[in-house]
């Protein structure tokens, strides 16, 4: 039986839109004060991106969510990909 392809944009914009959507979420949780991950992105990286636990880092989350789950789950697809032709 052979394995089939990924196709990797459409693998990356889905996991894209997870990310989003999990960061976007968990930022107005903290917001609210119902949610440690918020504060922990804060305290990391993410500040450096201009990133805040506030309605602002909401949506700044949700671009730099989107981003960061697209890419990670598009390479993992491209390797993936490339390891099947072996």
């Amino acid at each position: 039986m052979a394995e089939a392809k990924l196709n990797a944009l459409k693998l990356g914009l889905a996991g894209g839109i997870v990310g989003a959507f999990v960061v976007f979420c968990s930022t107005l949780l903290g917001v609210y004060g119902f949610s440690q991950a918020a504060d922990s992105m804060a305290s990391t990286m993410w500040a450096n991106y201009g990133y805040s636990v506030t309605w602002g880092g909401a949506f700044l989350g949700l671009i730099i969510g989107f981003a960061y789950a697209f890419v990670l789950v598009w390479a993992v697809a491209m390797v993936y990909n490339k390891l099947l032709k072996k």
